[in-house]
Formats: structure tokens, C-alpha cells, sequence
């Protein structure tokens, strides 16, 4: 139940002593309480105010229809494809803050110029997760793109593997300051 969660050797969990950082059990048999403190967070705030468990894991949906993230303190959703939906990618703040992503192409991008030139446009690519980490393979020939969610961040990482990387054109050539 909510108001009592058994751990084995600390004895039952007091979920209104909760904080973002700690758990507090209390154990019958010695009459005590024991706080565990953590340095990473362990609880958010649900809407109702009560302090629960953060779940990082990136599951389907209740609909099988997208990968998401509900127990933390921002909301994930992923499409199972990032080429078939205007934002595959969509990360939310517990106020309401929204930020989308869709990677389109691969490109050249000159700062002194401010020219861009397209390498590669963006390719089907299936999702596949793992815990924490959704990676999508091969968006662009040897790059992939994956997302992570943390207790307070989420972060986006472009994988590039060196065969890929020798395969780029020579930005030099294409008139590109290097």
C-alpha cells in the first residue's frame, strides 16, 4: 500500500517523511526510525503535493503508442520512429514548460558566414531502449542519436562513429572556415 512499504532490514518505509533526497523507515522491533539520505534524487512532487518515487525508465505507454517518462520531475515522451511525427521528441516540465525536438539533417554549419550546408538528411530510424536511454541508430549513416533522462536533466547525445566521421566531405573543400 501507499502508507506502509516493507525493505528487509530497515524495517517499513513512512512515506510522509519522504523528502526529494531521503527515506525514513521505522522498525518495530527496536521501536526506531532510520533516515537513508541519497546525494541524487529519489522523490518528485506528484500534483496532489505527496512525494514519490522517481521511475528514469523510458516505457511504452499505457497505449503502446509512444516510449515515455511519468514519474520524475519532468515528463518524456518519444515516438517509437524520429522521421514520421513533426516533434518525435518532446520533454515537459511539471509547470508546464514544453521544449520539442526532431533531428532533420546533418550539416555544415560556417560562423563567420552563417551558411549551412546539408549533408545528410534525416533517415527512418527505430527506437530501442535501454533503461534510462532511448537511441535511435543509424538517423544518419554511422550517427546516432539518443536521448537520457536524468533526476534534473535531459540530455541529448549525437554518436558518431570515427567510419562515419572519415566520411564526411572535407569542409575546407566545400569553402567552410575550419
Amino acid at each position: 500500500t501507499e502508507n506502509v512499504i516493507r525493505e528487509k532490514s530497515l524495517g517499513v518505509e513512512v512515506p510522509a517523511k519522504r523528502t526529494p533526497k531521503s527515506k525514513t523507515y521505522f522498525n518495530p522491533e527496536d521501536n526506531n526510525f532510520t533516515t537513508t539520505f541519497n546525494s541524487g534524487y529519489l522523490h518528485y512532487r506528484d500534483r496532489s503535493g505527496k512525494f514519490r518515487d522517481i521511475d528514469r525508465r523510458i516505457v511504452p505507454s499505457s497505449d503502446s503508442s509512444f516510449f515515455e517518462v511519468t514519474r520524475g520531475f519532468y515528463r518524456a515522451k518519444f515516438e517509437f520512429n524520429l522521421t514520421d511525427t513533426a516533434f518525435p521528441v518532446t520533454f515537459e516540465t511539471r509547470d508546464g514548460i514544453r521544449f520539442r525536438s526532431k533531428p532533420t539533417a546533418l550539416a555544415y554549419f560556417d560562423l563567420v558566414s552563417k551558411r549551412i550546408e546539408v549533408i545528410q538528411k534525416a533517415q527512418k530510424s527505430n527506437a530501442v531502449v535501454t533503461g534510462n536511454k532511448i537511441r535511435y541508430p543509424e538517423i544518419f549513416p554511422g550517427v546516432d542519436v539518443e536521448y537520457e533522462y536524468g533526476d534534473t536533466k535531459f540530455k541529448q547525445n549525437i554518436l558518431l562513429v570515427q567510419q562515419a566521421r572519415a566520411g564526411l566531405p572535407n569542409a575546407a573543400r566545400a569553402g567552410f572556415n575550419s
